[in-house]
């Protein structure tokens, strides 16, 4: 069946090397092939909507899934059924020259996620790490020795901070941000139409964080002050029993932090603090989020997820609908459910596995809701 949809897919669409690349019959199959494989669980096989294909010329960029200085060989597996598309890739590390030259996820300890049970259903994105103080550390160390123009800029940057707030970040707030955390992106609190960023931390020393993020307080308000030309505050507010440190920032961003037992939350909207109750249904509970993740490692150097239900939703809420470009391919793109990636590194093995979730049937088109309703 495969080797008939490559022939139909090459035959109807009009072929083109660009930039002086003279196109050759092996790379049309190997292009049809990838097309072709994703487009198995799908009913509309040879994308009636794409015309041309414009094939142009450039070195292939390595990325994060492969550590091109310390791999020994790679394999990958792409396996497609009826509810999305499963990859595979292996990177088998050379241990003394991954030690050598760490790779971008050698700064990520293994973890088992738990801060997914503390997130709400519904979460349009996720990503969780271990130990986010000694990752950052370890970031700052990989990008003195590879983009030493970064480094300096942040190096600068925690110099400022330490002058201004009379804390130092490197010794007194990242060693108190805990074992794990999450950075994840919410659905709009009711009436805002606004989604908004959050970080959860657990396992944190709560009198440290406190100190530390009340030190950076006036920072802050100085800095946005000097930005805008008006004077904002924290203020204080109970949510839920929990104490929340507010500031507007813009009519839009409301910047957000509290503390509760040993698990710091950083939001732009306090709206978020209510989650720290743990009334509310979780990520964990998640139906979709359950499917993406599915057959996924339990433990690992980075856990992340995209509702891609919900964020098409919120694109076109926005006006992306309204794009006739967008609209040719809407059907197909509306049936892209969500997205599960784990990573594990050790010092021999990059482990990277990817689950794409497809529905059989688009999705139904936006209406005025603002909030997509979690799927539980």
């Amino acid at each position: 069946m495969l080797r008939e949809d490559l022939r139909i897919f090459i035959r109807e669409k009009h072929w083109e090397g660009c930039g002086g690349l003279t196109l050759t019959e092996e790379m049309k199959v190997t292009i049809a092939a990838q097309a072709c494989l994703i487009s198995l669980c799908l009913q509309r096989k040879y994308y009636p909507n794409v015309l041309s294909v414009f094939v142009y010329p450039g070195a292939a960029q390595q990325s994060s899934s492969v550590d091109p200085t310390a791999s020994d060989g790679v394999a990958m597996a792409l396996v497609a059924d009826d509810q999305g598309i499963n990859v595979d890739i292996r990177s088998e590390l050379n241990e003394a020259r991954a030690k050598a030259q760490p790779g971008f996820f050698a700064a990520f300890p293994e973890f088992e996620p738990t801060l997914t049970g503390s997130l709400p259903a519904g979460s349009l994105a996720y990503a969780g790490i271990a130990d986010p103080g000694h990752a950052l550390v370890s970031l700052l160390a990989q990008a003195s020795a590879n983009q030493p123009g970064l480094a300096a800029g942040v190096a600068a940057l925690v110099q400022r901070v330490k002058q201004l707030g009379k804390i130092d970040l490197e010794t007194e707030l990242l060693p108190s941000l805990g074992h794990e955390a999450a950075f994840a992106l919410q659905p709009a609190a009711s009436g805002s139409g606004i989604p908004y960023l959050e970080f959860l931390s657990s396992g944190i020393d709560p009198q440290r964080a406190d100190r530390a993020l009340a030190s950076l307080q006036g920072p802050i308000a100085d800095a946005l002050n000097a930005s805008t030309g008006q004077a904002p505050s924290f203020s204080e507010n109970k949510v839920n029993g929990v104490t929340a440190h507010s500031m507007q920032v813009s009519p839009t961003v409301n910047l957000t932090y509290a503390i509760a037992d040993t698990v710091l939350l950083i939001a732009t909207d306090p709206a978020a603090v209510k989650q720290l109750s743990g009334d509310e249904p979780t990520l964990a509970d998640d139906s979709t989020f359950k499917e993406a993740t599915a057959g996924l490692p339990s433990s690992v150097s980075l856990l992340a997820y995209l509702n891609f239900s919900g964020l098409i939703t919120l694109g076109e809420q926005a006006g992306l609908a309204q794009d006739p470009a967008y609209e040719a391919f809407a059907p197909e793109i509306r049936k892209l459910q969500a997205l599960g990636l784990a990573v594990q590194e050790s010092p021999t093995q990059l482990a990277t596995d990817v689950r794409l979730v497809v529905g059989s049937e688009a999705s139904a088109a936006p209406s005025g809701d603002q909030n997509p309703t979690p799927k539980d």
